[in-house]
């Protein structure tokens, strides 16, 4: 099976917690840590005894080849543009919660993905949804890919 080269960006607690569960997995392997501050992506790289590179910004890690899959762990505000520009550059997505700020946001980060044919995967949250499922239409949101069908699921607790 093939090993998936994992770029993670927005380097902090939750991107720590991901970098381990990407470790533990013999088809993954993180290629780069990115953030605008190098120093934070230094220390995490450190820290976890990593053997990446350490990049400065979000772009570098699209234009790698050996990046197939880009982890958005930036700030909230951030995520849609950054889900799309990956979808874009064809690399696959996770994306921590959440996904965005508003329903256009999602939609257009559903569009890109669909355009693109790539899996999108973000990380289920255990409190109330950012969007309101009522608001989402959620029967409607659900995206399509190579994968199958994929959902955002909420927890309305």
């Amino acid at each position: 099976m093939k090993t998936y080269g994992v770029g993670v960006f927005g380097i902090g607690w939750v991107a720590g917690e991901h970098v381990r569960a990407y470790a533990i997995n013999p088809h993954m392997e993180v290629k780069a840590l990115a953030s605008r501050r190098k120093a934070s992506a230094q220390a995490k790289k450190d820290e976890l005894g990593l053997d990446c590179d350490i990049l400065d910004d979000f772009k570098s890690l699209l234009r790698r080849d050996d990046i197939d899959i880009i982890d958005i762990c930036s700030p909230n505000f951030l995520h849609a543009e950054e889900a799309i520009a990956a979808a874009e550059a064809g690399k696959h997505v996770v994306i921590e919660k959440p996904i965005c700020m508003n329903l256009k946001e999602l939609k257009d980060v559903r569009d890109a993905i669909v355009k693109a044919k790539v899996i999108a995967i973000n990380l289920i949250m255990l409190r109330p949804p950012l969007i309101p499922p009522e608001e989402l239409g959620v029967d409607q949101i659900g995206v399509r890919s190579d994968a199958g069908s994929t959902r955002f699921p909420h927890n309305s607790n």
